[in-house]
């Protein structure tokens, strides 16, 4: 059995496999492609190919009609999560969704209503993976606990390695904590060096800065401890330089250049064009 919940904003859930508002006859797991082609003779050249905004539907049995009241709110509330764990190998994936249509049927001899639904993806799918690199006097290489392990190397270089096992390249956010004065970093992917980044800033001890590709917009952004903004350093970067880090297929390794006792952090979202 599948397994489906909706999470706002706020953090709260909506179970879809509970008793009282069960979620099923799902549709829309796949995917669509447009794409242009071009006669040759014969045969056809494909010139371009986009992934569609493919919505899921399916219907939710609310076993009463506070429940479903208690639906629509929570399907009003704004831009939400779906969350969708496999049945067989327990993975969980996620997706940005908003509800754009509720269709509630007659009430059935059971007591039951079947409503059906319409999720409309803001993003693909996706799983989140995260690592931390906090220097220490002696550190030997571990491994982190995740379904995309991480391999930690010695401290002294300030690195990072993962795998993506997705289809295309996946967003991720860099995190380089202070004190620590213009700090540089370097992406390598299957062996090959394929994007280096650079900040003329210093970032004080109490503070940190995130070099992002996710949420559709690439940002750098100092933050204090309490994750608050403090400055934007987007013009402080080297324009030179491909700077934001997308991990692609395979290997992906970061080194970040940035003074000694300085703790780094990796946060990816592996995304795939289907689950």
């Amino acid at each position: 059995m599948r397994f489906f919940k909706l999470i706002d904003k706020t953090g709260e859930t909506f179970d879809l496999n509970s008793l009282d508002h069960f979620f099923r006859g799902e549709k829309g797991l796949g995917y669509d492609m447009e794409n242009t082609y071009q006669r040759r003779g014969r045969n056809w050249i494909l010139l371009d190919s986009n992934l569609q905004q493919k919505p899921m539907t399916g219907k939710i049995r609310f076993k009463t009609d506070s429940q479903y009241r208690k639906f629509v709110l929570f399907a009003r509330s704004g831009e939400l999560t779906l969350v969708y764990k496999h049945d067989e190998t327990g993975e969980e994936f996620k997706r940005r969704v908003l509800v754009t249509s509720v269709a509630k049927d007659e009430k059935e001899r059971t007591g039951t209503y079947d409503t059906s639904v319409t999720f409309t993806p803001l993003s693909a799918w996706y799983s989140e993976i995260e690592a931390t690199v906090t220097p220490m006097e002696e550190t030997e290489p571990d491994t982190y606990p995740l379904t995309y392990p991480f391999r930690y190397a010695s401290v002294a270089k300030m690195e990072i390695s993962t795998r993506n096992e997705a289809e295309d390249d996946s967003p991720a956010e860099l995190y380089i904590y202070g004190p620590c004065s213009n700090p540089s970093w370097r992406h390598y992917a299957n062996g090959e060096l394929v994007g280096t980044g650079a900040i003329t800033a210093e970032i004080p001890a109490d503070g940190h800065v995130v070099i992002s590709s996710s949420g559709g917009e690439c940002s750098i952004v100092e933050y204090d401890k309490y994750d608050q903004y403090v400055r934007d350093l987007y013009n402080a970067s080297d324009f030179s330089t491909k700077r934001f880090i997308y991990l692609q297929r395979g290997r992906n390794r970061v080194v970040v250049s940035a003074g000694e006792n300085v703790k780094i952090r990796l946060k990816g979202r592996i995304e795939y064009v289907s689950v």
